[in-house]
């Protein structure tokens, strides 16, 4: 087994878990979230610190790359003004197709996805939190536990460097990122505890 790989199983992956229900209805998990990450306010607050835009990059190759910029426009948008992107994804996607020069099959991707996004609402943010906190925190063990099978294979792992990746991935834990339900009022204010 190639260490660098992922070996986290399916099941814990976020992209396939989340909202298996919708599929019924011809949306892919997918889809539904980008469709949180575009329309739901709720969701944004607890969930886009734990986010980036490459996490929804594509895994394979001929996998569309759509997703992953409507992904990116709609963290920036919320970033920059506390409030979904929402109605205002078909221009933002327009402006982002004409200053990156995008080609037409991106194009036609990224329509498709926003015809898909305008007709769903957003379901269940408590769900998609816990599910990508999950996710995260199999990612850190993961990315831990192979940093250090690569040290003691190498023959390089000493005990300051073992209680330094397993402190590094206890602060991690500890983090606000895994521990933050809402840090932001629906005003977009910070809340202090």
């Amino acid at each position: 087994m190639n260490n660098t790989e992922s070996t986290a199983p399916e099941m814990l992956d976020f992209k396939l878990v989340f909202y298996e229900h919708l599929e019924e209805d011809g949306i892919h998990s997918f889809d539904a979230e980008l469709i949180e990450l575009i329309k739901d306010a709720k969701f944004l607050r607890q969930c886009s610190a734990m986010l980036e835009a490459d996490d929804f990059e594509p895994r394979t190759d001929g996998e569309s790359r759509a997703a992953w910029h409507i992904s990116g426009a709609a963290l920036d948008y919320w970033r920059k003004y506390r409030e979904p992107i929402d109605t205002l994804l078909g221009t933002e996607l327009a402006r982002l197709i004409t200053e990156n020069n995008w080609g037409e099959r991106l194009k036609d991707d990224l329509r498709q996805y926003v015809r898909v996004i305008r007709r769903t609402n957003p379901k269940a943010a408590g769900y998609a939190l816990e599910i990508i906190r999950g996710w995260r925190k199999y990612q850190l063990r993961t990315t831990c536990i192979d940093e250090i099978i690569n040290l003691h294979t190498s023959g390089g792992l000493t005990d300051d460097k073992f209680l330094e990746i397993c402190g590094r991935a206890t602060n991690k834990f500890r983090d606000e990122k895994f521990q933050v339900s809402n840090i932001f009022s629906a005003t977009g204010e910070y809340e202090e505890d």
